[in-house]
C-alpha cells in the first residue's frame, strides 16, 4: 500500500541552539553552514526534488535573519510562521495544520542533513505507507552506521513490519531518529492549545501502535550540539 507523493511539509526551524553555542550566538542552527551550505538548504533541496510545493517554516530565534534567507527561494513555496513566543516543536505543526491539509505530510527538523544512496528518502516514504496501520512513519538509522553519533539510539523494532518503541533509559537501541516523519493529521486531533513538544504525539502513535520506521539508504547527520558540529564539519570537509 503507498500514497501519492506529499505536496506539503513542515520544516521545524525556530529552536534556540544552545547546545550549539558558540555557533549560534549570532546565527540560527538552520543557517549553519554544513558542505558548503546553509543546513535548511539541504532539505528544502530535498522538498524541491520531491517535487513538494509547500513548506511551512516556523522562526524564532534570530528570525529576521532567517526570514531574509528564506524569501530567496524560489521553489519550494514557503510560507514563514514567525512565533512570538516558541509553540514547541508540536504546537508549531498544530498550528500550522490549515496550511498542511488533510493528507499526511512530511515533517522535518532543520539541523538534519542527508545524502541518498538509491531512491530519495522523501519517495521511499510515501511509498511505504499503510494508512491501515500508521499515522506516523519515520525514517531512522542504523546506530552502528555513525561513526560520528555518540549517543544511545532511540528506537527498538518490534515486529517484521518495522513497527517501533522507544528504547528504554540506558537501553542501547539500534536505531535512531532521523528527524524527518511522514504524518497524518489526524494524530493531532484532541491536541490542546499552547506550547508542546512533537515528542507528545509521537509517543500517542507509539501507545497504540501506529508508530512505524523505515531504514534510511545513504548517509545522515545531525546538527545538535557544538561537539557534532565540529565533527560532522571535519567529516565533510575530509
Amino acid at each position: 500500500m503507498s500514497i501519492p507523493m506529499p505536496k506539503k511539509a513542515m520544516l521545524l526551524a525556530a529552536g534556540l541552539g544552545r547546545r550549539l553555542r558558540p555557533y549560534t550566538d549570532d546565527t540560527p542552527k538552520a543557517l549553519l553552514p554544513v558542505a558548503g551550505k546553509p543546513l535548511i538548504d539541504w532539505s528544502l533541496g530535498h522538498l524541491e526534488q520531491a517535487g513538494v510545493e509547500d513548506v511551512v517554516v516556523n522562526v524564532h530565534y534570530r528570525a529576521d535573519v532567517l526570514c531574509a534567507h528564506l524569501k530567496q527561494r524560489v521553489l519550494p513555496h514557503v510560507h514563514i510562521m514567525v512565533e512570538e513566543e516558541l509553540m514547541g516543536t508540536g504546537g508549531a505543526v498544530r498550528e500550522a495544520l490549515p496550511l498542511l491539509g488533510k493528507t499526511p505530510f512530511f515533517v522535518l527538523h532543520s539541523n538534519i542533513m542527508w545524502i541518498n544512496k538509491t531512491r530519495p528518502a522523501l519517495q521511499r516514504l510515501p511509498d511505504y505507507w499503510d494508512d491501515d496501520k500508521m499515522d506516523v512513519l519515520a525514517l531512522v538509522v542504523e546506530r552502528d552506521k555513525l561513526p560520528w553519533y555518540k549517543g544511545n539510539g532511540d528506537f527498538v523494532v518490534t515486529d517484521t513490519n518495522y513497527r517501533l518503541r522507544r528504547a528504554e533509559a540506558g537501553e542501547q537501541a539500534p536505531l535512531v531518529n532521523a528527524g524527518l516523519y511522514l504524518i497524518h493529521p489526524r494524530l493531532f486531533i484532541g491536541c490542546s492549545d499552547g506550547a508542546f513538544p512533537l515528542t507528545h504525539v509521537l509517543d500517542n502513535a507509539k501507545k497504540n501502535g501506529r508508530f512505524y520506521g523505515l531504514v534510511h539508504e545513504g548517509e545522515w547527520y545531525s546538527v545538535t550540539t557544538a561537539q557534532e558540529y565540529q565533527a560532522i564539519t571535519r567529516l565533510l570537509s575530509g
